[in-house]
């Protein structure tokens, strides 16, 4: 459960950084693999994969495999300044509130990461990546964290919601298109596969107004995070 939120934490990085000159929008396709171990636990509950709809100051992150059913998607509107969780099967908005995001924030504390800018660099999906290396001191222990990123794709960035500690860190330029997480014996590697830019219609980032409305503590994800806490 521990990597689980992890990842969660890293898969909402990309919200938050910004690059380049003109702002994309469009969708970006991630493919998720795990590697050593945990791995195979990580296989069943963890993500197989995510994407990204980037609008005008808007995103919607939809999650697929594992426990997605528990986060279901995600939409932060910049216009608004809501921060919202859609699960459209029970008809329900859950929203993030400032103390949830504050006590996110300092459930694991981390030093400052020290970043390694390295020589290497590689295509992905047709961009032009460097690779940063920013290693974590935490609770749990050493977290490296490995950053693909080109400057080439830029994306607004959201100061409104900050789930946890450490999601951009100085000296790491550009928007992400592998992410490389290794801690305790697991590797988590999540890597874009498509990069489509388009305009897309602002029905995407719509939230309905006939669900019910609830704070995100009451969600299912944060249930099930108490009942951990409980168990130790």
């Amino acid at each position: 459960m521990k990597n689980l939120f992890l990842f969660l934490s890293i898969l909402l990085t990309p919200i938050f950084s910004s690059a380049g000159d003109d702002p994309f929008q469009g969708v970006i396709k991630y493919e998720v693999s795990y590697e050593g171990e945990g791995a195979e636990y990580m296989q069943v509950v963890g993500f197989t994969s995510y994407q990204y709809t980037f609008g005008d100051k808007k995103v919607r992150l939809k999650l697929s495999g594992g426990m997605a059913y528990l986060l279901n998607d995600l939409i932060v509107d910049q216009v608004t300044n809501k921060n919202v969780m859609i699960d459209d099967d029970n008809k329900i908005v859950y929203e993030f509130n400032e103390d949830l995001v504050e006590e996110a924030g300092t459930e694991e504390e981390q030093e400052d990461g020290v970043v390694v800018k390295t020589k290497d660099k590689e295509k992905i999906m047709g961009y032009k990546c460097t690779k940063y290396e920013v290693t974590n001191q935490t609770e749990s222990g050493e977290m490296i964290t490995e950053y693909w990123t080109t400057t080439k794709i830029n994306v607004n960035s959201n100061p409104n919601i900050d789930l946890v500690n450490g999601l951009s860190y100085p000296g790491v330029e550009g928007f992400p298109l592998r992410i490389v997480i290794k801690m305790d014996g697991l590797i988590m590697t999540q890597e874009a596969n498509s990069v489509t830019p388009y305009s897309p219609s602002e029905s995407v980032f719509e939230i309905p107004s006939d669900y019910e409305v609830k704070d995100f503590s009451e969600s299912p994800l944060m249930q099930l995070a108490e009942e951990g806490e409980e168990d130790e």
